[in-house]
């Protein structure tokens, strides 16, 4: 990959990196999600009482939550519990109020 390809995809995710390393640290207690799923891939990660949920649709398509993620959001997810998005918090509560990520999705949320 060039440099110039480097540059821009530093550019993009860098700041998306960055504001999720403010969010997340590396001493907490991670534990993964329905690890048989294949086209998405959740985890949890808790630091004293804040605890979070990554959910990633590693597809080109549309993708069921698998049912222990659905299990943790029963109660719902505003969108100021959406703390990264890769669509932005709308489209991301918008997405686990079906049940679903779109392709591609990515979303950390505050449980």
């Amino acid at each position: 990959m060039s440099k110039e390809g480097d540059s821009t995809k530093s550019g993009l995710f860098g700041g998306l990196f960055k504001r999720a390393k403010r969010q997340v640290s590396e001493e907490e207690i991670k534990e993964l999600v329905d690890d048989n799923d294949e086209a998405v891939y959740a985890f949890t990660r808790t630091l004293g009482e804040r605890r979070m949920l990554v959910m990633i649709n590693l597809s080109g398509r549309h993708a069921q939550l698998p049912a222990h993620t659905q299990e943790l959001l029963r109660n719902g997810v505003a969108e100021d519990h959406v703390v990264l998005s890769t669509y932005d918090a709308i489209h991301s509560v918008k997405s686990i109020a079906k049940g679903e990520l779109s392709e591609w999705e990515g979303v950390v949320v505050q449980l």
